[in-house]
């Protein structure tokens, strides 16, 4: 086994509270399974709605969270994938896949999702402010019922400069819990690249792809 991958299994042991998501955009089936053999991870993440349904014939066979750019036109196909959402990245998206299943008298049935927050002077970063978040929870609480926690990523600057952002995330995830409820648990932030930062600073899962990728394959 690479000392790449030796690395991150011995980091992660120091944080037996985090979780390992795959990240397996563009990658087959057969891929995946080869990863699978060599390391454990809890979930997968997909990035793509085609290549969900083209991917998987039965999406139980993995724990899968769609962690993609959001769009409005593509909720109520993922919705019906019955997959976790990782990635509802505005007030708008929350909003509707709430309507979508309050109208069909489902909203027990509601996935687990998260949102995407964004830094509040990252103007390029995708996500939902903090704001609109702290708004939502205050209007329609019954919304974050099924709401398991979040997803970040931090502006594109140099992997230790990373760490205050990380910090960041994982203050806004304490504050929210105590307002959401004990079922917010997820702190999603960091990748193959800076994902020790990441764990040094509260992450409960990161999200890897690249590394184990080009590792093992």
């Amino acid at each position: 086994m690479s000392a790449h991958i030796l690395n991150l299994q011995k980091t992660l042991e120091q944080y037996p509270h985090a979780e390992l998501m795959l990240v397996t955009k563009g990658k087959s089936l057969e891929q995946v399974r080869e990863v699978e053999k060599n390391v454990q991870f809890k979930c997968v993440g997909e990035n793509r709605l085609s290549e969900i349904r083209e991917k998987y014939v039965d999406t139980s066979c993995f724990d899968i969270v769609y962690i993609g750019p959001m769009q409005s036109k593509d909720i109520s196909a993922l919705l019906k994938l019955k997959i976790r959402l990782g990635t509802l990245s505005s007030r708008k998206h929350i909003e509707k896949m709430h309507r979508y299943f309050e109208a069909n008298g489902l909203i027990e049935k509601m996935p687990s999702w998260r949102f995407q927050i964004r830094y509040s002077d990252d103007e390029r970063g995708g996500g939902i402010t903090m704001e609109d978040v702290h708004e939502l929870i205050s209007q329609k609480p019954d919304s974050f019922n099924r709401c398991e926690g979040l997803t970040f990523m931090p502006p594109n600057v140099e992997k230790q400069a990373r760490q205050k952002y990380f910090s960041w995330c994982r203050k806004q995830f304490d504050s929210l819990g105590k307002d959401i409820g004990e079922h917010f648990r997820i702190c999603s932030m960091g990748m193959s690249g800076d994902y020790d930062v990441a764990l040094a600073e509260g992450a409960t899962e990161i999200r890897v792809g690249r590394l184990l990728f080009e590792e093992i394959l």
